[in-house]
């Protein structure tokens, strides 16, 4: 959900709208790629 105050600060009428974020990011894309089960193991150093 996202947060009221980031409705009311983009000048939303937020008693009227709800709001709902969905994000996929490059490393989401990445671990879909190559088919990493956790997200870490794209910052470790091995």
């Amino acid at each position: 959900m996202v947060h009221p105050k980031i409705l009311i600060n983009t000048a939303a009428i937020y008693k009227k709208i709800n709001g709902f974020a969905i994000g996929l990011g490059v490393e989401r894309l990445t671990m879909l790629k190559y088919k990493l089960k956790n997200i870490k193991d794209l910052y470790m150093n091995i």
